[in-house]
């Protein structure tokens, strides 16, 4: 039995190893951005069917996508898919099968000239408090499997395209991740 169990433990973190390679080639090598005018509404949509896909996504989690059609950014298209698929995906494992995930635009006020807020909430259990000032920090993690790449390349990606992430807890609970989106050129 031990040579199995060894056998088992070997293969484990080969693929563990594989998967913090990958994402770390991926976090290393994010190109310069290649800026677009977007409608953050209908990739928001491409992005929960890709999702739908995704044995993680079950019957019993609703995502829910309140964002206007008519909301625009400029951003790389690359960028933000890989950006709202890592939150998505950070979501989904956070609810364990059942639970909801909200997409929504905040308004700030005149802030909200130039920038997009965009909010993506899980009605997980929300951040720890000591971590949510270390939640975009590379191989950082929460999760047991994690490799602490996820939001750390979100963070990266968001500021090389000229916005800013952080994240919150909801008052009742859930976790909360906001993205200020540049809207047009102008800086």
């Amino acid at each position: 039995a031990g040579m199995l169990k060894l056998l088992d433990i070997i293969e484990h973190e080969t693929e563990r190893l594989h998967r913090i390679s990958s994402e770390f080639l991926g976090f290393t090598r994010a190109k310069n951005p290649d800026k677009k005018r977007l409608n953050l509404h209908r990739i928001v949509e491409e992005i929960i069917i890709l999702l739908e896909n995704d044995p993680r996504c079950t019957e019993h989690i609703k995502i829910s996508n309140n964002i206007k059609d008519s909301t625009f950014v400029l951003f790389d298209e690359d960028h933000l898919i890989q950006m709202i698929m890592n939150i998505f995906i950070n979501s989904l494992e956070e609810l364990g099968g059942t639970g909801e995930i909200v997409i929504d635009i905040e308004d700030m006020g005149p802030y909200t000239a130039n920038n997009v807020r965009l909010t993506i909430y899980d009605t997980g259990r929300g951040f720890p408090d000591e971590a949510l000032g270390h939640m975009f920090e590379p191989f950082f993690s929460t999760k047991n499997e994690g490799t602490g790449l996820g939001l750390a390349l979100v963070r990266k990606l968001i500021i090389s395209n000229d916005g800013q992430v952080f994240a919150r807890n909801k008052e009742e609970f859930g976790a909360e991740i906001v993205l200020d989106i540049p809207m047009n050129g102008a800086e």
